[in-house]
């Protein structure tokens, strides 16, 4: 995988907010969940970070939660 830069981070950050659910319990300055053909799919968008996660044991965003919590506190966001 590709680490985007400036300005595919922005583009990557704009598509999920047109296109994802917007999932605030999962921190972060932006979050999204969605379910996509049985697999739970979180973003999340925090300073200059771009995490995602997937697993078809996400069925919501608080499964996921459990996962971004601490990467999110390991970031020190």
């Amino acid at each position: 995988m590709t680490i985007p830069g400036a300005s595919e981070f922005d583009r990557v950050s704009e598509e999920a907010e047109t296109s994802s659910t917007p999932a605030s319990e999962l921190g972060g300055d932006a979050a999204y969940f969605d379910v996509v053909d049985g697999t739970g799919v979180a973003q999340v968008f925090a300073d200059d970070h771009w995490i995602v996660l997937s697993s078809p044991f996400f069925a919501g965003a608080a499964e996921a939660r459990e996962l971004v919590a601490p990467i999110l506190t390991n970031l020190e966001l």
